[in-house]
């Protein structure tokens, strides 16, 4: 829905009862809010446009779309420096000339452009690790090579040497949230009839951590990796037309603890906290219990999230308001009043 715009609020989950901060209206968004390491800062994506706001004042201190950038380019999968002075964000587009571009959000400035001219380098898919100072650019697939290049990076000097180099790699990959390890579907997908291969590596030496056999039919569709926030699990989810397989694995003990198809809820992420991992389906949000053999609760409403520690969640009512959660008990706590200018 390209022409729905939205307000923006920030609310103090340390004190609810406070009246939330206004930070904007009309703003598009559809792509993902994220806050900085910080919380200072917020980036909302939107269509062809990447704002990023001062929670503290409300003021909106970076603002770039697509038209003005020099060449033009789209935003997406925003994530802040460790030290939340710089954005990176990703270009969906196959013939724009840079994928991943990094921003000073207090110039504005774009201070590295990766992967330039990517259709001749045949660069597909690049991934940064969460301390900025890894980078991994898969150069396939093609007739000639189809191999991951692990770079050194830094803010002031951009990629470095070389560091490793993987042989087995994909379209679907992503760095552990310590970045110690690295996950990446391989883009060779169907290894036999209805599997495909997950591969691990630990990140201080690029050695083979562990491989993984899905059963999943491999396609080349959009999927999802997502690492829990101590490592211990690996979350899969595998599109291919109208069908999803959905598989959680415990790496410590290499075993498969959840593996499902067509399953009523997409799991989405993990929490921080190491307790829950949360997901959407059509009939509201799904919470699972990971220190309770991922007990899965319901609860109704739409976007959702944890806080921290691990115990409140917030989600969109059925009514269109905030409905806070306490986990532990499954009990609806209050119901926050719509904001109001």
């Amino acid at each position: 829905m390209p022409n729905v715009t939205y307000e923006v609020w920030v609310y103090d989950l340390e004190n609810l009862l406070l009246p939330p901060q206004y930070l904007a209206g009309d703003i598009k968004i559809s792509g993902r809010m994220i806050f900085s390491p910080n919380n200072r800062y917020l980036a909302v994506e939107g269509f062809h446009e990447l704002s990023i706001f001062n929670i503290h004042d409300g003021v909106r201190i970076f603002n770039l779309q697509r038209t003005s950038t020099d060449p033009p380019t789209d935003f997406g999968w925003t994530s802040f420096s460790p030290d939340s002075n710089y954005v990176m964000s990703f270009s969906d587009w196959w013939f724009k000339d840079s994928k991943m571009s990094i921003w000073d959000i207090h110039t504005g400035q774009r201070i590295h452009a990766i992967d330039a001219q990517r259709g001749r380098e045949r660069v597909f898919y690049t991934w940064l690790s969460p301390d900025w100072s890894q980078l991994a650019r898969w150069t396939g697939p093609n007739t000639e090579v189809n191999q991951a290049l692990i770079y050194e990076f830094d803010i002031q000097n951009g990629l470095g040497h070389a560091n490793a180099y993987l042989t087995e790699n994909g379209r679907t990959g992503i760095f552990s949230p310590d970045g110690t390890l690295f996950a990446v579907l391989t883009e060779e997908a169907i290894i036999a009839a209805g599997e495909v291969k997950l591969l691990v590596f630990e990140t201080d030496t690029w050695a083979l951590k562990t491989s993984k056999l899905a059963n999943a039919h491999g396609c080349g569709a959009q999927n999802t990796l997502r690492f829990s926030h101590d490592n211990s699990f690996l979350l899969l989810v595998y599109r291919c037309l109208f069908e999803e397989w959905i598989s959680v694995w415990n790496i410590a003990t290499d075993e498969l603890v959840i593996e499902a198809v067509n399953y009523a809820y997409t799991p989405a992420s993990f929490t921080s906290s190491n307790k829950y991992m949360i997901g959407r389906g059509e009939s509201g949000i799904a919470v699972w219990n990971i220190k309770n053999n991922f007990e899965m609760a319901e609860y109704p409403g739409g976007s959702a999230a944890i806080h921290p520690d691990g115990e409140l969640m917030v989600s969109v009512g059925p009514d269109g308001r905030l409905w806070i959660w306490n986990l532990e008990l499954n009990q609806l706590l209050m119901i926050l009043p719509a904001p109001r200018l």
